[in-house]
């Protein structure tokens, strides 16, 4: 027989050969145990009863007097008797009762078979886990694949991409203008290797570079807050100003043609790049707003357009830092054959001016309208006058008076009306704060003022000489308290009319000379209101060379213009307006670039 089937369909085989003589297998004979073992090596049997007789138990056949008889009555509680014996699990055992019939307690059963599983529910087992970790090793593998697949694919498309996405909103808000320029290629593929990029990402990206330094280069020429604000706010520039309130201040080189003097003109460019470099990093770092630079000039100005609670002090400190990090540079020339003094004279003042673009259509400005622009000039020119370094006006005066700053002195220079005005104003000298020395002096300096303009000549006098003593000065240096001190003396022996302001009427706008020394003659000639005699060329201890024209220079500062086309430029007055006195002055223009004419909005 075969024992092909299942292990019922096996039984019923048996049951019929065993049944049938003509088989010649009976119950309880040996040639029904060759039957038995080729059940039992199919199936794993602990226990069979075939018709009534137990024929197989614990992997043995029985026959002969082993085949014990076992009634139908009892056939069940013999199999469960053995299962119970077992250490197999319900799951593991499974009870046949006869080919057909079910085993059920209410029946009979002649024939009975308790098979055990729980070799092929471990080998079943075993090939679940081979098949289940077979299946997970193949899926590493293609996830390995996918991934080195997915990981190429982002090198040379995503990744780029990414960086690109990221770079443009940089750009976006111009984070971009003042990083460094792109790493030179030897350089770049010892940072980040070769990777394959895909063609069209590539000119995407030199297209970008290019936008990037376009960019870049535009916001040299053009305050980066004023772009910046255009970005932010999705506006195009127009034409348009806004009135605001503003620190303005204009600084220079102190006698720049006479360092100029002998240089050729690639070393007196490093010496302007120098110089207004240093300058532009202060006020960048002071969040100021450089507009422009004309020649060795520099103008910035500050709250406008960026908003500042702190304008002024700014204004100010920038000044004076300005003086400090020149005054670290110690330029020399290249080749080195000529050592540069370089000294700066900054103009700092507070006015309520117009800000905005000024210009055409086609091309326009982020420029300053205002008489705030022009003070500010003559302000830096009377350093010169007054061999001063910062002069600030009285606007500044009464906003470090009203906040006490401690950091920055201040003491009344003159009262003066500069040239285009008729109102006159106290201007100020600015110095960082030092030793209680130097703070005492400048009080007893602003006490001799006070003095001063109550008409009290000998005791303003002894304040500006002790104020001079104090700071050591000699006979040619702090010029302030020296020039005051001798204009006491003078009206000390010679008084000023009843209608004395103590006014001093500047009639030019820049000064060749340091202030010349008073005397009784000066007094007699200024309040006696006739014409003063020529007496040839005036001289004195002290000379300053080099400085340039007034009206070169001031015009430069003041009445900047436009011009159209592509290249930009200064123009000044023609010669008949300059000359004409008393003539309304034209606006002036300062700066450098763009903004909307609702530059109030941003």
């Amino acid at each position: 027989a075969r024992a092909d089937g299942g292990p019922r369909q096996d039984l019923s085989q048996l049951e019929v050969m065993s049944r049938e003589p003509s088989y010649g297998v009976a119950p309880g004979s040996e040639a029904l145990c060759a039957h038995l073992a080729l059940y039992a090596r199919m199936h794993r049997p602990l226990l069979i009863l075939l018709h009534g007789r137990l024929v197989w138990n614990e992997g043995s056949c029985l026959f002969g007097e082993d085949a014990a008889l076992v009634a139908p009555a009892e056939a069940l509680q013999v199999l469960l008797a053995k299962f119970a014996a077992s250490t197999l699990r319900v799951s593991e055992a499974t009870p046949l009762c006869g080919s057909r019939i079910e085993c059920s307690a209410a029946s009979e059963h002649s024939t009975v078979v308790l098979l055990d599983h729980s070799e092929l529910l471990r080998e079943e087992s075993a090939w679940s886990v081979v098949g289940m970790v077979s299946t997970l090793t193949l899926l590493l593998i293609y996830i390995l694949i996918l991934n080195g697949k997915i990981t190429r694919f982002s090198k040379t498309l995503l990744m780029p991409l990414r960086a690109l996405v990221d770079d443009m909103v940089a750009l976006s808000s111009l984070e971009l203008a003042d990083i460094d320029e792109d790493l030179p290629a030897e350089i770049a593929r010892r940072v980040v290797p070769d990777i394959h990029v895909s063609e069209d990402v590539l000119r995407l990206q030199e297209s970008f570079k290019t936008m990037r330094s376009a960019v870049r280069s535009w916001c040299k020429y053009v305050p980066l807050s004023v772009v910046q604000r255009l970005f932010v706010a999705g506006l195009e520039a127009r034409i348009g100003v806004v009135k605001c309130t503003a620190t303005i201040m204009f600084c220079d080189v102190d006698g720049f043609e006479a360092l100029c003097d002998g240089l050729d003109p690639a070393e007196v460019l490093d010496l302007i790049s120098a110089i207004t470099g240093t300058a532009a990093e202060v006020i960048h770092k002071n969040e100021g707003t450089l507009l422009e630079f004309i020649g060795d000039e520099v103008l910035a100005v500050f709250n406008t357009p960026r908003v500042q609670k702190n304008h002024v002090q700014l204004g100010v400190v920038t000044a004076l830092q300005i003086h400090q990090a020149i005054a670290k540079l110690t330029y020399r020339t290249l080749y080195g054959h000529k050592h540069l003094d370089l000294r700066c004279r900054c103009g700092v003042h507070t006015a309520s001016i117009f800000a905005g673009n000024i210009g055409s259509y086609q091309r326009m400005k982020y420029g300053l309208l205002g008489d705030g622009i022009n003070l500010t000039a003559r302000l830096k020119g009377l350093n010169s006058r007054y061999k001063t370094h910062t002069m600030v006006s009285a606007s500044v005066h009464d906003v470090f008076a009203k906040r006490k700053t401690r950091h920055v002195l201040l003491r009344a220079v003159d009262l003066v009306a500069v040239k285009g005005k008729k109102e006159p104003s106290i201007v100020y000298e600015s110095i960082l704060s030092g030793s209680v020395t130097v703070k005492a002096a400048f009080g007893k300096h602003n006490d001799g003022f006070r003095l001063y303009q109550q008409r009290s000549f000998a005791e303003a006098a002894d304040a500006f000489r002790e104020a001079a003593n104090i700071l050591g000065a000699s006979a040619s240096s702090d010029v302030p308290s020296l020039m005051l001190a001798q204009r006491c003396e003078a009206y000390m022996a010679c008084p000023p009319p009843a209608d004395w302001d103590g006014v001093e009427r500047m009639t030019k706008k820049s000064f060749d000379d340091p202030p010349p020394q008073e005397g009784l003659g000066d007094i007699a000639w200024r309040t006696s209101g006739t014409a003063r005699p020529s007496s040839g060329p005036r001289t004195s201890a002290r000379t300053v060379s080099g400085l340039r024209s007034s009206a070169a220079t001031e015009l430069q500062l003041t009445d900047v213009v436009e011009t159209s086309g592509e290249e930009s430029g200064t123009s000044v007055q023609p010669a008949a307006e300059r000359q004409t006195e008393g003539a309304t002055k034209r606006p002036a223009l300062a700066g450098t670039a763009v903004g909307p004419d609702k530059i109030s909005s941003l």
